[in-house]
């Protein structure tokens, strides 16, 4: 008898435990961008082997799918001292005849759905202050909108003050990205690509946000219908 009461008495416990901390219980892993090329070894998560959903141009148009990475080891000029070191990692996928270098590649993101890609838009666009662009989105037409204020430097160089790209849908303004500084380094965000990866009707952007010439930082805004906003996941790396 005794040995029946601890037995379902610690079955309660656990059960309770689980229930207060369900934490515990189960985690979910954080979405992750990675980009194909040679970066700096401190820069990376990926390994090799390991399976990641790539953005791939086909001839009939991208689609989303399943690749092995690898990551193999590379000089790294800025980092490296000797010829023979090799700090860097190359970031590249097994490919096919049918397609290019993956765009990018993304594993942990919640909806991504393999096959071809909607509403797709692939060119660089520099998001100077003033710009308006706009993309389809089911019966309606979403907006990104660039504000800022212009400034020159005494070496003629234009940066700016109080930076932010945001979109626009019916009624409803969602802020991506803003720089507070009084200049970007030089640099000027861009738009690099659009398309709808979770199959929700919204445009999802790829851009790059840092808008500096020293660093680089590549941002994926996707879209969350069920909280209608977006959010992101980025992956930086810097030259100097």
């Amino acid at each position: 008898m005794s040995i029946r009461i601890f037995t379902i008495y610690s079955g309660f416990i656990c059960s309770l435990a689980i229930f207060i901390f369900p934490c515990f219980a189960q985690s979910t892993p954080e979405p992750e961008l990675l980009l194909p090329g040679s970066f700096h070894g401190d820069e990376l998560t990926g390994k090799t082997g390991e399976t990641w959903v790539a953005l791939i141009e086909t001839e009939k148009g991208f689609e989303l799918r399943n690749v092995t990475v690898s990551v193999e080891a590379t000089h790294d000029p800025l980092n490296d001292e000797k010829e023979s070191d090799k700090s860097g990692k190359i970031v590249s996928v097994a490919g096919t005849k049918d397609q290019k270098a993956p765009l990018f590649l993304l594993r942990n993101l919640p909806g991504t759905k393999l096959g071809p890609v909607k509403m797709v838009k692939k060119e660089k666009i520099d998001l100077y202050p003033g710009k308006s662009l706009g993309f389809p989105a089911g019966n309606a037409y979403l907006y990104l909108l660039v504000t800022g204020l212009a400034k020159k430097s005494s070496s003629g160089e234009i940066g700016f003050k109080d930076y932010q790209v945001s979109t626009q849908l019916g009624d409803k303004n969602t802020l991506l990205f803003e720089h507070k500084a009084p200049d970007l380094d030089g640099g000027v965000p861009s738009l690099l690509w659009s398309g709808d990866i979770n199959g929700d009707g919204i445009p999802d952007f790829l851009m790059s946000t840092s808008g500096k010439y020293s660093a680089m930082e590549w941002t994926l805004f996707y879209s969350d219908k069920n909280e209608q906003s977006f959010k992101k996941i980025s992956f930086s790396s810097y030259s100097c």
